[in-house]
């Protein structure tokens, strides 16, 4: 099929990972936690570095919203760490779109695993914003560390987010997630082509190249 055009886990939540088949079936990344959003800004919104917690904000909204530039724009790493936002943001747009799809071509039909997409989604993008909203800042010249915490309680199974002060400006250190099992090539790799997928089902569903929704939901099986 054509496709769409178009732990220091720096946040995205911690704890161990597990791919998970949804109604579909359709493999998503999900984050095992113990509970682990915030209202997005728009894409292109202009990135605030001026200090250490709005430029950590910075990043997972740009991550968040699928602006994987943007997200390179507030960090600092080598091409392996920028191929893992490439291919995390790959994952949460095919997702998006596979799920708008779904819903724009099946409506009502399609609205128990639009919930549950919705839920993977916001699982994976959104709640680590929630949770460094209130994160707790240590900060020296050159380094800082924003520490996720809700109602001022530090989350401590939560990693915090590593910043590093570059030309008078602070971002994300990408190198600080080397522990991140999602950094793995394998994985980063399994990430990228799931989400093309998603995007090339998404794509074929709004044309009408799937008469039902079974045969949506199948196109939209990622496992390996």
């Amino acid at each position: 099929m054509p496709m769409e055009s178009d732990s220091k886990h720096v946040g995205m939540c911690s704890g161990s990972f597990q791919f998970r088949l949804l109604r579909g079936p359709l493999l998503v990344l999900l984050f095992v936690h113990s509970g682990c959003t915030a209202n997005r800004a728009p894409i292109g919104s202009p990135l605030d570095l001026s200090s250490p917690k709005p430029a950590a904000l910075s990043f997972l909204h740009a991550i968040a919203n699928g602006d994987a530039r943007a997200a390179k724009a507030a960090s600092v790493g080598t091409d392996h760490d920028r191929q893992w936002v490439d291919a995390i943001v790959m994952l949460i747009t095919g997702m998006r779109a596979y799920d708008n799809a779904l819903m724009a071509r099946f409506g009502d039909a399609a609205i128990s695993t639009n919930i549950e997409l919705e839920q993977a989604i916001d699982a994976l993008a959104n709640e680590p914003i929630r949770r460094l909203e209130g994160g707790i800042v240590k900060e020296s010249d050159e380094n800082a560390e924003v520490a996720p915490a809700l109602n001022g309680v530090r989350l401590a199974a939560r990693p915090p987010i590593y910043l590093l002060k570059e030309k008078g400006v602070w971002k994300v250190d990408l190198a600080a997630m080397k522990d991140d099992p999602t950094r793995d090539p394998a994985v980063i790799d399994q990430f990228s082509k799931a989400g093309k997928a998603l995007h090339q089902a998404a794509l074929a569903i709004r044309r009408g190249h799937y008469k039902t929704l079974e045969a949506a939901l199948t196109a939209g099986d990622t496992t390996p």
